[in-house]
């Protein structure tokens, strides 16, 4: 059985990224543009994975507390969170040092290609 993925992210890359998932693997992803559209998915289902990205157009991550919370609360359910961000680490790890119990487990720098996370995935997948 294949992964259910949680794909959070305004850009509209979104539909690429999933059928890329869905293309190449075993994969299940469920995509949505806001944060209160995912909160209520991971409400109504269980999900392996959530990918997400922090930064919504215009508001800086410190300030964006439903991002935060909708990671938090991915980590409460012991879901493993991927960060699919614009910027790089390097750039992103003093923002995150702001911001209290901000727990990932990877870093992917768009544009990237579905076969760099796929080791990641594996992974979880077991």
């Amino acid at each position: 059985m294949g992964l259910e993925i949680l794909l959070v992210d305004e850009e509209d890359i979104l539909s690429v990224t999933k059928d890329l998932l869905e293309r190449n693997s075993d994969y299940q992803v469920d995509c949505v543009k806001n944060t209160e559209r995912a909160k209520q998915l991971m409400d109504e289902k269980s999900y392996d994975v959530l990918i997400i990205e922090p930064f919504v157009r215009g508001v800086p991550l410190d300030f964006h507390a439903p991002t935060v919370e909708v990671i938090r609360r991915a980590r409460k359910k012991n879901i493993p969170v991927i960060i699919s961000s614009t910027q790089s680490e390097g750039y992103l790890l003093p923002l995150w040092g702001l911001v209290k119990n901000f727990d990932y487990q990877a870093v992917f720098e768009k544009p990237y290609e579905v076969k760099e996370m796929e080791p990641f995935l594996r992974g979880i997948a077991g």
